[in-house]
């Protein structure tokens, strides 16, 4: 009782192909009873994974069992994760205490942040992982569990063994399905459904985010990823004044890159280079292709001839992708809007950093 997991695979929002395919991974590893290692950074979501997995999983009628280790203190870590029998330390409760791992039996536990584990507390990971027993602090017998483990960390556990500081055999025993869980940079088409899908969770009133603010937000790195995005619009929903969220509206770090145009080098080189930070490369160099073509035309195209002439080479692009895509190459400098904002016109800059595209793919 109480330990009930509430959230699955349609809980996680998104249509990316990085997502789409680690979903298709994490669903076929459900149906099995092996031992799952997340691995991501912060705030990418690894225990919406893990509930996911345990929900669609043989044991999801059983309990699911979440552990921190980041926010277990070492001196509790062995009796919270092992229990104790009565009379085994000092204020140990009468009767004793069951540990997690006997908590979820039948179920399933999640070690979250395992490589924030003490070394003491690996080796008895460890023993547990090969034996399928437990014994609690102050008892004399080994008590069998029947536990699925699913682990997370946002370190890399490779360093730490090389380092000294993680089992190298504690990791291959929870290694056996190791999967990374994509970062938001990772997967910046899902911006979009995400924001109106937290807007819709926090506002109590119709959000609608200016144009701007949606170029700022697929340009940011998101260092804290899904967490740091849901924080984001919780404290739009607070602080906006009216229904359109603006630019003025955003809080403090998407106001410190500033105006792109004036921060820049002026340098081709440098501008690739910013190019490829914020995009597929070959994204860039077919619409600013698509623009050169329209200009010896004499042509002013929008985003729809933009991705009719992409089409026609068998290049698909979604619209949403092709404005966000002319949104950078305008704020760099390469771009400029036709007549009453109709439309984009490569300029003699964009023109360069084509060129320089077009020698470098040979």
């Amino acid at each position: 009782k109480g330990f009930a997991s509430h959230y699955t695979f349609q809980d996680i929002v998104g249509t990316s192909a990085s997502l789409k395919k680690t979903m298709e991974i994490l669903r076929k590893i459900s149906k099995t009873d092996k031992t799952v290692l997340l691995l991501g950074q912060n705030g990418t979501g690894k225990e919406l994974f893990a509930h996911s997995i345990h929900n669609l999983s043989p044991r999801r009628e059983g309990p699911f069992i979440p552990i921190n280790f980041a926010g277990l203190p070492e001196n509790l870590a062995e009796s919270e994760l092992f229990g104790y029998e009565e009379g085994s330390f000092t204020g140990a409760k009468k009767g004793g205490k069951l540990g997690f791992f006997e908590l979820a039996n039948n179920g399933t536990i999640f070690l979250d942040e395992i490589g924030d584990a003490s070394p003491a507390i690996q080796a008895l990971l460890l023993r547990v992982l090969q034996e399928r027993q437990v014994m609690r602090i102050g008892g004399q017998q080994m008590i069998p569990i029947n536990v699925r483990v699913i682990a997370a960390t946002n370190k890399n556990l490779q360093e730490l063994i090389e380092q000294g500081k993680f089992r190298e055999d504690l990791y291959f025993r929870l290694a056996v399905f190791p999967l990374r869980i994509p970062s938001l940079k990772e997967r910046k088409e899902d911006i979009p459904l995400l924001v109106d899908f937290f807007a819709r969770k926090y506002g109590g009133k119709q959000l609608n985010f200016s144009q701007e603010v949606m170029v700022k937000f697929c340009d940011y790195s998101w260092p804290g990823n899904v967490r740091e995005l849901e924080s984001v619009i919780q404290y739009l929903t607070v602080v906006c004044e009216d229904n359109i969220v603006t630019t003025k509206d955003l809080p403090e770090q998407f106001r410190e890159d500033g105006n792109l145009v004036e921060k820049i080098s002026r340098e081709d080189s440098d501008i690739l280079s910013l190019l490829e930070e914020r995009g597929d490369l070959e994204d860039f160099y077919f619409i600013l292709q698509a623009l050169r073509e329209a200009q010896i035309n004499k042509e002013t195209i929008g985003r729809g001839r933009i991705k009719e002439l992409l089409e026609n080479k068998g290049i698909s692009l979604s619209d949403f992708k092709i404005r966000h895509r002319l949104n950078i190459l305008k704020n760099l400098g390469l771009i400029y809007s036709g007549i009453r904002g109709q439309g984009s016109k490569i300029n003699s800059q964009g023109m360069s950093v084509l060129e320089l595209l077009e020698k470098e793919r040979g």
